[in-house]
């Protein structure tokens, strides 16, 4: 792989190098991932998000060949994700103060333990490009075509573009895949094409709950060097809250701001009846057309207003110039609802008798309730409970049946993490996390067919499938 032809030319001197040969050691000599159960196995992983990459690197160390599809050309999102310890501890064990990015004091500090979603991408690629997996960009995943074994086929997602695709050119068609994950959010084409149903939570009504985003250069300057990070709530800062809906006219539940070294991130709740009377937002719009009505102009204006109020006591606020230098617009998001998929596992079969499986990961699987920080953590904790079930789909013989009881009890757990439920949920000694669900889940036994006592009977998961084409994805915003 190319890890030992890197190590061999760079060799130990270098202090970093060496850090990082040993931590990619310790992942691929780990006992989880021997002898190698999915040698021979080819894997397609459809999405590099921090999830689709954190799933392609267990597959590897499982021994399978694997191969990523990315419909984007670049990773270039610059909002910043939120982490629990555990992620910051596992991203460290892929390179994490090693490499950059992110920056080398990355996990400083442990109260706001955050990273940029292209900065998680980065680290993740250059992990999985170092154990060998093969990522194609500006790939779209266009269906899965039985015959005597199962075929990929792949569309060219810049086709209409005049931008230059990175790495190598794109296949028409990868044959012989026997395991098939999404990984490209919650209306991803892998969940499309084989017809896992969504559910929706129903708990909010639809746009009572918005999320605005705000990103801010950081030039360095010594205000910006003496502000510090901060997350804060209504129900315990009432008056600075008060303050703010006087100064802007603009009611907030919370706010949050994470400072890296290139940007101020902002993300902040604010009311949709505020919106309305700042103009952000039509007042005369239907339900369920709020985000097609933004005044962009008036959103950003009042982003500015609001992230240069003096959130915090004795800290200095935003200099003009960051104010003047948004790094992209800011963006208003709903969050009122949560999708996930009733079921995350399946076993599709030929007429010929070729098995693929086919599972979902992050946001395909379950989207996060946003105020929590559980994308990474779920995101992550999904990936692994996937690659585990295909772990036991290989050591069984390819029994459909204990691979998907497998991961249905470990998907029984975790929808049910969140803040409030997750000592209940998840073992208190985090470094004894491992791939096999049971090492993570309080109840969950160990073993293949592993369950939650609670889980009803199994339905037929083995799917006789004869063609399973997926619509051609919208573009992305």
């Amino acid at each position: 792989m190319p890890l030992d032809v890197i190590r061999k030319a760079i060799g130990k001197q270098r202090r970093l190098a060496a850090m990082l040969w040993e931590r990619l050691d310790a992942r691929l000599h780990g006992a989880d991932y021997l002898p190698k159960p999915l040698a021979g196995h080819k894997a397609v992983i459809v999405g590099s998000g921090p999830v689709g990459l954190r799933c392609a690197l267990e597959l590897r160390l499982l021994g399978a060949e694997v191969v990523v599809l990315e419909r984007r050309a670049a990773y270039e999102r610059i909002n910043r994700l939120h982490l629990w310890k555990w992620c910051g501890e596992d991203l460290k064990g892929w390179g994490a103060k090693v490499l950059e990015p992110p920056e080398l004091s990355f996990g400083s500090d442990p109260d706001f333990l955050h990273i940029g979603i292209s900065e998680l991408q980065e680290l993740l690629l250059k992990a999985a490009l170092l154990l060998g997996v093969q990522v194609f960009f500006g790939a779209e995943f266009s269906g899965s075509v039985p015959g005597e074994q199962w075929n990929i086929l792949i569309g060219d997602a810049m086709h209409d573009s005049s931008g230059i695709r990175p790495g190598p050119p794109i296949p028409a068609c990868l044959s012989g895949a026997t395991i098939l994950i999404g990984a490209d959010g919650p209306r991803g084409s892998v969940a499309r094409a084989h017809s896992f149903k969504l559910q929706e939570s129903q708990g909010l009504r639809r746009e009572a709950a918005l999320g605005l985003v705000a990103n801010y250069c950081n030039f360095s300057t010594a205000s910006e060097k003496g502000r510090r990070p901060f997350s804060l709530a209504r129900q315990f800062y009432e008056q600075l809250f008060k303050d703010c809906e006087e100064k802007t006219n603009v009611v907030l539940e919370n706010i949050v701001c994470y400072i890296s070294a290139n940007t101020h991130y902002f993300v902040m709740t604010p009311t949709k009846k505020s919106l309305q009377n700042c103009g952000v937002i039509d007042a005369d719009c239907k339900e369920g057309e709020t985000l097609s009505s933004i005044n962009s102009e008036m959103l950003a204006t009042v982003a500015r207003e609001i992230v240069a109020l003096p959130w915090r006591t004795g800290d200095p606020v935003l200099p003009a110039e960051v104010l003047a230098s948004p790094a992209g617009p800011p963006t208003l998001f709903d969050f009122s609802r949560q999708k996930r998929a009733a079921e995350g596992l399946q076993v599709v079969e030929t007429s010929a008798g070729a098995r693929m499986l086919v599972g979902l990961c992050g946001d395909a699987l379950i989207e996060p309730f946003w105020p929590e920080g559980l994308g990474v953590v779920r995101g992550f904790f999904g990936a692994l409970d996937v690659a585990s079930a295909a772990k036991v789909w290989a050591e069984t013989g390819h029994d459909s049946e204990a691979a998907v009881c497998h991961f249905e009890g470990a998907f029984r757990q975790l929808r049910s993490l969140a803040a409030k439920t997750r000592i209940n949920v998840c073992k208190p000694d985090e470094k004894t996390y491992g791939l096999d669900p049971s090492t993570r889940y309080r109840y969950m036994s160990s073993g293949p067919h592993s369950r939650c006592e609670s889980m009803p009977p199994l339905a037929h998961h083995l799917r006789c499938t004869s063609m399973s084409p997926a619509p051609r994805p919208p573009s992305s915003p």
